[in-house]
């Protein structure tokens, strides 16, 4: 898929070519560190984590947050599980079906991050300034975020605190935030095609919900019951802008992140037409 080495050698120059310090500039060090012990290359420029889409450092450096971040998560309640690993492990393959040359080099990133001095909020900040033009690649940090928090089906108070710090960071509505969480907190049994290794069908329909369906499919429009149905078809508009398909493609983001775009984009249509049925337009 990625020659190894390349995200570590496309990352370098992205920090040489743009400035980049802050927390992450710590764990980089950390990985070429861990990279360099086991006999591996990073020396190589050759692109790195979305590559074959001709995206460029920033690409790797979603990666590495995202893997920072994780951490951090896991770690919140001072002991990491093998519930948060396994959901770990299957974001990886199932979300952003890394090979495994990939998969270790995000494990190295992991595992430097549980005990690094930096704080989740210095790892989200920069996030941020990078990716707040970017909503498609914020919304899949919050939802593996969250998909760590719930891995163990019960919310630590100090994974909640960092979830919220996420939101408030991020800039991102309450109603959105309450829209993934619902998919993964205890006690539902809609879970995303994703975390359930199905290939993607109606089958993951936000139906699964029963009666409290009408408000989340609201939720992942980014929108209310209250909103006008004027309001609800541009709320529609905008996310299928965000996340159709020939969309994500035209702006060449990463191959990784296609497998979550898609099953978003399917969540938007379903979502549509069940308040296309009641609303009766």
């Amino acid at each position: 898929m990625f020659a190894f080495g390349g995200l570590i050698g496309g990352f370098i120059g992205f920090l040489l070519g743009s400035m980049v310090g802050g927390p992450l500039v710590g764990i980089i060090g950390a990985v070429i560190g861990s990279s360099l012990g086991r006999g591996l290359n990073v020396t190589q420029a050759r692109g790195g984590f979305g590559s074959q889409a001709g995206t460029t450092g920033s690409d790797n450096l979603f990666f590495i947050s995202l893997f920072s971040m994780l951490g951090k998560m896991a770690k919140a309640d001072g002991q990491v599980s093998d519930s948060e690993m396994n959901t770990v492990r299957q974001f990886m393959l199932r979300d952003l079906n890394l090979d495994p040359q990939l998969q270790s080099q995000a494990m190295i990133i992991f595992n430097n991050a549980l005990n690094s001095s930096e704080s989740f909020e210095q790892y989200a900040q920069q996030f941020y300034i990078r990716f707040r033009n970017r909503p498609q690649f914020i919304e899949l940090m919050l939802d593996a975020l969250i998909r760590v928090a719930y891995a163990d089906n019960q919310l630590h108070p100090a994974e909640q605190h960092l979830l919220e710090s996420a939101v408030r960071i991020f800039r991102v509505p309450s109603y959105t935030f309450e829209s993934i969480k619902n998919r993964y907190s205890a006690g539902n049994r809609y879970r995303s095609s994703s975390s359930s290794g199905s290939s993607g069908n109606s089958g993951s329909s936000y139906s699964s919900y029963g009666s409290s369906a009408s408000h989340l499919n609201y939720a992942v429009l980014g929108c209310t019951s209250s909103s006008s149905d004027s309001e609800v078809k541009k709320a529609y508009r905008k996310k299928v802008s965000e996340f159709h398909p020939d969309k994500i493609a035209a702006k060449g983001l990463p191959e990784e992140f296609s497998k979550f775009a898609n099953d978003k984009f399917r969540e938007i249509q379903e979502a549509y037409e069940e308040i296309k049925i009641v609303r009766k337009f």
